[in-house]
């Protein structure tokens, strides 16, 4: 029995320094993965898709005509009267990297009207002033890059005359006054892309 006992002793001493005989090396295959998306260089859409320009072609190359008189119409009582004139024709060119459908077909554009400058007045009204929320009208209804006309007519319709009340200029001073005021006004014409 003694003998058992030794065999069984000697078994757990040799299987117990098996345990802390253990050796380890690191050898096995070296390897770093690197997962990355694919991205595009940055994009830029902040220039102009074209450019437009007065087309001086048209018309008997008199491509802007375009004018505003102020005049005494019935020639007899002295009245005041804004008188439109001419055209200016206007056309689109594509620019080389434009989109497709742009080089293409053109583009719809709008003319806005503004008034500027020191807006002096005659007998406390402005002679002119844009007309809040209809100083503004599409062009061409269609893409093009054919010249478009805008008449004076067409910017008159979007202009205030005399603040909407007659003015009677019966006297040269009258009239002198008011031309000095007239002068300080500048009607600009803002050729857009239109919705």
């Amino acid at each position: 029995m003694k003998k058992l006992s030794t065999i069984i002793a000697l078994a757990l001493i040799v299987t117990i320094g098996g345990v802390y005989a253990a050796w380890h090396y690191n050898r096995g295959p070296v390897s770093l993965e690197i997962t990355r998306s694919a991205t595009m260089a940055s994009i830029q859409s902040d220039t102009p898709m074209g450019s437009i320009s007065i087309d001086q072609t048209q018309n008997g190359g008199a491509g802007n005509t375009l004018k505003f008189l102020v005049d005494d119409v019935d020639a007899i009582d002295w009245k005041a009267a804004l008188v439109p004139s001419g055209s200016v024709w206007v056309q689109f060119t594509p620019a080389a990297n434009a989109d497709q459908t742009v080089k293409d077909n053109g583009i719809k554009m709008r003319a806005t009207i503004t008034v500027t400058g020191t807006q002096d007045t005659y007998e406390g009204k402005k002679i002119f002033a844009a007309k809040d929320g209809a100083n503004s009208f599409v062009i061409n209804n269609t893409a093009t890059k054919d010249p478009v006309e805008i008449t004076a007519e067409q910017v008159a319709e979007c202009l205030v005359f005399n603040g909407g009340l007659e003015v009677v200029l019966d006297t040269y001073e009258d009239n002198y006054n008011y031309e000095i005021a007239m002068k300080t006004y500048l009607i600009t014409i803002t050729i857009t892309q239109a919705e």
